[in-house]
């Protein structure tokens, strides 16, 4: 449905195109003798509208029907479905539409100059989640290459969006954002995602309190979060009685101490992702066993599960725990089925 959605907007566009060079080539009433000539190599230039162009199934739906397809589309198709005709240009500017926005996309055909522009032009204060990408990594191996996603950029978008819930962004270097930023002052931010990025969590020694709403933290991949980071993240009152979950895939510079501290801090957790996390150890699991309401546990790539006995290995799980992932350790289901409780789901 959504590739049959986006296919009809490129040929509906297409039409319009076609529509718009007849108009130009078909002879007015007061045109000379060379126009005539023309006129036979129309076919028939004076058919209507509806003939030449027949209206597509997208135009025939209600407004609300079109407003639900225009908020499943990405950035640029919606872009590219407001030049189709008047109707679809002022749907497209509905605030239904930009709710949730996915700018991953759009990030690597613009500037920041004219990302800038967009989320001046179509972003309101009803926007609750952001997914944003730059291009840090790109940044690196071409020195004449500008990054994409800027403070002025970020500054713009929370000036927009005052009621900000959800941000999301993907291969940034937030070093290089200043202390005066209004990523770091949003107080409205429940769930924020730092996946691939260049982070240096120790500036929330001086933005205390840093997103006291914050339920959600990801930091999937940022390989330079270290327990240095962990220490002066679990020292943030606010987040030991909102934080809920916490993701530190891929971050190898991360060991038993880093996990300890934060397991000790915030008791309250409910989802831990530790895959792929290549410096931890076997006594790691005595630290989330202290975690009493933790729900979701992922433990993938971890090859220090196959080191010790299953006894041990099961001991260490909390009783509440419902959905466990240990992909790529070698462990099944089955072995792990006796120190589980019975409505636990193993992903193997």
């Amino acid at each position: 449905i959504y590739w049959g959605v986006v296919s009809s907007i490129h040929d509906m566009a297409a039409r319009r195109r076609d529509v718009v060079w007849r108009r130009r080539l078909s002879p007015g009433p007061d045109d000379p003798g060379p126009a005539k000539k023309r006129k036979k190599d129309l076919q028939s230039p004076s058919l209507p509208l509806e003939v030449l162009a027949p209206r597509p199934f997208l135009a025939l739906l209600p407004d609300n029907v079109l407003l639900c397809i225009m908020s499943l589309l990405d950035v640029l198709s919606v872009l590219c479905l407001s030049r189709v005709c008047r109707r679809f240009h002022f749907l497209s500017r509905d605030h239904a539409v930009w709710r949730h926005v996915d700018l991953t996309t759009v990030g690597q055909k613009l500037d920041a100059r004219r990302l800038k522009k967009v989320i001046k032009e179509r972003f309101f204060s009803g926007v609750r989640s952001v997914w944003l990408a730059s291009n840090a990594s790109a940044c690196l191996r071409r020195s004449n290459l500008r990054p994409v996603l800027t403070s002025a950029v970020l500054d713009g978008l929370f000036e927009s969006c005052q009621y900000l819930q959800t941000i999301s962004l993907n291969n940034c270097d937030i070093t290089q954002f200043p202390m005066n930023c209004r990523l770091f002052h949003c107080d409205s931010l429940k769930r924020v995602e730092l996946c691939h990025c260049v982070t240096n969590l120790r500036w929330m020694e001086v933005n205390h309190p840093l997103w006291p709403s914050l339920t959600h933290l990801s930091l999937a991949f940022s390989v330079k979060t270290s327990d240095a980071d962990l220490n002066v993240m679990a020292s943030s009152k606010p987040w030991a009685s909102n934080l809920r979950s916490l993701v530190l895939a891929g971050c190898y510079r991360i060991t038993d101490a880093g996990v300890q501290k934060v397991c000790e801090s915030w008791k309250g957790l409910l989802v831990l992702d530790i895959s792929e996390c290549v410096g931890l150890t076997y006594q790691v699991l005595s630290s989330v066993a202290k975690l009493s309401h933790l729900k979701t546990l992922s433990l993938a790539k971890l090859k220090f599960l196959l080191q010790v006995s299953l006894e041990q290995v099961s001991q260490h799980f909390p009783k509440t725990l419902t959905t466990l992932n240990v992909r790529g350790t070698g462990l099944r289901a089955s072995d792990l089925a006796s120190g589980l409780s019975v409505d636990c789901r193993v992903k193997d």
